[in-house]
């Protein structure tokens, strides 16, 4: 069975967290791990190359008002649903 990994990461546009987290997942071993990678706000570039490697990209587009707060629900709600090691 594989484990499964979530990382959650501010936004995918091209910087240099985003440049790691593309490198880590190239480098993970696909066949041992279910991936998924959570964008809070757009999916940038950077969301399409991980895409590209086929890992999904969830993008909330959330912003930063309190309006957000049924984005920040769905987050928990994904959370869940994907049950991550």
């Amino acid at each position: 069975m594989k484990s499964r990994i979530v990382h959650i990461i501010t936004g995918l546009s091209v910087g240099g967290a985003e440049r790691m987290l593309l490198k880590l997942l190239i480098e993970l071993d696909h066949t041992r791990y279910s991936i998924t990678v959570i964008s809070l706000t757009s999916k940038g570039a950077i969301g399409n190359e991980i895409e590209s490697l086929g890992i999904p990209v969830l993008a909330l587009e959330m912003g930063r008002s309190i309006t957000n707060l049924h984005k920040f629900v769905f987050l928990i709600k994904q959370l869940r649903f994907l049950k991550p090691d």
